[in-house]
């Protein structure tokens, strides 16, 4: 999730000389992150997922999603468990509906960037 914000935070900044991808998906002008998701096979991002409904003033209850305590494999595999449980319990939540917005930029072209991958099966696919 971390690529596609930054990705969308240093479109057209002039100061942003590089991104950094490590394990993230770097996503295009105008895919969202839930295409990403279920673009490629692998992704343990939507299975550890857990919805928990939150009311709003101005529409119907929408959830925000947190991490589930199954989701190291994911989103923490190379840290302690101990550790991991702590940054699961401590989590702040995020919007249902940061899956749908689609990317507004994508990184210009000549920007270097760098990216380092995970194994298949943990949480971005292979191949992204």
């Amino acid at each position: 999730m971390g690529g596609t914000v930054i990705t969308n935070a240093a479109a057209g900044k002039n100061n942003v000389k590089a991104l950094v991808y490590i394990a993230a998906f770097a996503p295009d002008v105008g895919e969202t992150q839930g295409e990403l998701i279920n673009k490629f096979p692998g992704s343990l991002v939507g299975p550890v997922s857990v919805g928990v409904p939150y009311p709003r003033a101005t529409a119907p209850p929408e959830p925000d999603l947190y991490l589930s305590k199954d989701g190291q494999a994911a989103f923490a595999a190379d840290l302690p468990t101990a550790t991991f449980r702590v940054l699961q319990a401590t989590q702040r939540p995020f919007d249902a509906d940061s899956f749908i917005y689609p990317t507004q930029a994508a990184r210009v072209a000549d920007d270097p960037v760098v990216g380092a991958g995970r194994r298949p099966g943990q949480g971005d696919p292979a191949g992204v």
